[in-house]
């Protein structure tokens, strides 16, 4: 059997691939094909939930219409799983294997000792990767057989013999809890040919395709009638799973390079292209950039916070790291700095943090608090100064009527010591606040003198690695160019120096005005033109 007619579409950064995606499938629609027979792939969650959106605006059509129609392989492979009855799942029941806890109770179970997020991206890139669980990842993405595995360098703390005992064993543990791995997934669906029933097939991000992917993909659209793939080769940034540009490039049909960037000035895209152009096989597309001229800057670590007192971010801005270890040293500058931020999830601005600052401020400026700052404050103040219950049964049951208006959220109630605590200098000298980055969070916007922090501050800066910037786009971008000793190490061969430019490609092009590189001393990612 032959692949049915295909279309390549090729876009660099801000050419509108997903929305070029979402006007076939809106013209497929209009020629009288159900969405039911259209299918739209996509690697990431949420690639796939913000397609969901676009298409569904789009088209017209529900989201909830569209939900079977856009989905990840993973959640492709899962439904055909279900759908032929290979696999059955228990009202209540969740089947799929958790990293983070099913490795924890295999440890227990086995007696082994494995890091539960040892084959994250950042592990991986921090040197803190679970040896066999990175190893084992790859086998599984790569569909290197088990025999074979001493192929990908298996690692010096195991023996061959150990690290298949250790695989042979996760599968047992598997099979006794019933439970299925996304890649087992894949494997059982290309093993038994299942299809979707889908005459178009859509392919986004199809750069991000691992072997396995690539594999259970060209499966599919052998019956589909129609095939289109979108992505930019250049953006291949999983190639620690197996990804390579190629599986775009190399699936073979009609050629549709998008001409022109909303996003992209010429500066920008200049620099991007010496970062292809110098380390991989690959030559830009020539396209259109904006006739705007983008402002390029360049500062010292060092000299971040000082930078950052005297030009507070006011439009969106990104900070962009290449490791979650860096992020943390960005955020702990943005805290000091009293620049309220979001982004990666255990460094960002907390709704409490907020609420607790708005609060604190409130009884500064004698503004009536709200009831979740009042709520706030009773949580994070003595009992005994508050006026509050005791218990924290009765302070649950109190906030709850708080909550309900049946209590007002008034100061009177407050003792003066703690009012006069509150307005002093020192606003959290009696407050149960442990936590030193919340209460460096907390110090840095008081200095700054900040009034009040709502949901749109902490939105419009966020502290991202280059990774899950993905898609995403910011008036100011911030490249944070330090790397870790294991992404160093990696870059010592050509493959590593070519996959890691892809990363730095992605890091760059997240720009629409603004770029500034941020130099740190030791290990550093080389951008012509950036000196330490």
């Amino acid at each position: 059997m032959t692949i049915s007619n295909t279309d390549i579409i090729i876009g660099a950064p801000g050419t509108g691939k997903t929305y070029k995606c979402s006007q076939i499938l809106k013209d497929y629609l209009q020629t009288g094909i159900s969405e039911s027979e259209i299918l739209y792939n996509t690697y990431r969650r949420e690639a796939a939930a913000d397609a969901l959106i676009k298409i569904s605006s789009e088209t017209g059509v529900k989201i909830g219409k569209l939900r079977k129609v856009v989905n990840t392989t993973h959640g492709i492979c899962l439904s055909l799983l279900l759908s032929n009855g290979y696999i059955k799942i228990n009202p209540g029941e969740n089947i799929v294997f958790d990293e983070r806890r099913d490795i924890l109770n295999f440890n227990k179970e086995y007696g082994y000792n494995l890091n539960p997020t040892g084959a994250t991206l950042d592990a991986v890139s921090n040197g803190t990767s679970d040896p066999f669980l990175q190893t084992y990842s790859l086998m599984r993405s790569t569909m290197t057989p088990l025999n074979e595995a001493y192929k990908l360098g298996i690692p010096i703390q195991h023996t061959v013999n150990d690290f298949k005992r250790i695989c042979k064993d996760l599968e047992q543990y598997k099979a006794d809890h019933n439970k299925i791995e996304f890649a087992d997934m894949i494997d059982i669906v290309i093993k038994e040919e299942f299809t979707p029933d889908s005459k178009i097939m859509i392919f986004d991000e199809a750069q991000d395709m691992t072997p396995q992917m690539f594999t259970v993909s060209k499966i599919w659209a052998v019956e589909a009638e129609n095939v289109i793939l979108a992505g930019d080769h250049l953006q291949t940034l999983y190639t620690y799973n197996g990804a390579n540009p190629e599986y775009l490039i190399g699936w073979g049909g009609e050629l549709d390079i998008l001409p022109e960037s909303r996003r992209l000035t010429g500066e920008t895209w200049s620099i991007a292209s010496s970062i292809i152009e110098s380390n991989t096989p690959y030559h830009v597309p020539e396209i259109k950039t904006r006739t705007e001229h983008g402002k390029i800057l360049q500062i010292n670590s060092a000299n971040l916070e000082r930078f950052l007192l005297c030009n507070p971010h006011k439009l969106d801005t990104f900070h962009l790291v290449r490791t979650n270890y860096i992020g943390g040293q960005v955020a702990e500058k943005l805290a000091s700095a009293g620049i309220p931020f979001g982004g990666i999830k255990q460094y960002g601005w907390t709704s409490a943090e907020r609420t607790l600052f708005n609060a604190i401020r409130a009884i500064q400026t004698f503004r009536p608090l709200k009831k979740s700052e009042y709520c706030s404050i009773l949580d994070r103040y003595p009992a005994r100064l508050t006026g509050a219950p005791n218990t924290l049964s009765d302070l649950t049951k109190f906030k709850e009527r708080i909550e309900k208006g049946e209590v007002a959220p008034a100061m009177k109630n407050f003792d003066p010591i703690l009012i006069e605590s509150i307005k002093s200098d020192n606003p959290l000298r009696l407050s149960n606040v442990k936590n030193k980055f919340t209460k460096m969070k907390l110090e840095g916007a008081f200095r700054r003198g900040l009034p009040e922090i709502t949901r749109e501050d902490i939105e419009r800066v966020k502290v991202l690695t280059i990774h899950g910037a993905k898609g995403m786009q910011a008036t100011t971008n911030f490249l944070h160019t330090g790397i870790t000793g294991a992404v160093n190490r990696e870059m010592v061969t050509k493959k590593g120096k070519e996959n890691e430019a892809y990363v730095w490609y992605v890091g760059v092009t997240r720009t629409i005005n603004n770029l500034v590189f941020v130099t740190y001393p030791g290990n550093q990612y080389p951008i012509q033109g950036v000196r330490v």
